[in-house]
């Protein structure tokens, strides 16, 4: 059997109200991203790539996370996330600055690039 390989998507969400926006945990985000996605890419994408979809990482004071997704679908999730303008009701657009092949070097590029995330 075949291992799935992952790619972890950092993203940022910015809103068009940072005082009035709040995503809460943020584990909610990945499905509410499922419509979007369905509207793209029909069931069958929405069903290959929904199911291998978690959260991460999520810094609710910067609205920055990342996303663990299956790689066949990376850069098909990343082009939905581009069309996003609202999450839970709240407009927003969401940036994806990075996208790495492991965890630790999505933390570390993190660390390193924080003014590219402000």
């Amino acid at each position: 059997m075949v291992r799935v390989k992952h790619r972890y998507i950092i993203f940022k969400i910015i809103p068009e109200d940072p005082n009035a926006a709040d995503f809460g945990d943020g584990y909610s985000i990945p499905k509410s991203l499922a419509k979007p996605f369905i509207d793209m890419f029909g069931d069958f994408g929405a069903g290959n790539v929904l199911t291998s979809v978690n959260l991460v990482v999520w810094q609710p004071e910067k609205f920055t996370g990342v996303l663990r997704v299956a790689r066949d679908w990376a850069t098909n999730y990343v082009k939905m996330l581009d069309t996003i303008k609202e999450i839970h009701g709240i407009k927003a657009n969401i940036k994806v600055p990075h996208i790495s092949g492991t965890i630790d070097q999505a933390q570390r590029w993190i660390a390193n690039n924080q003014e590219t995330l402000n």
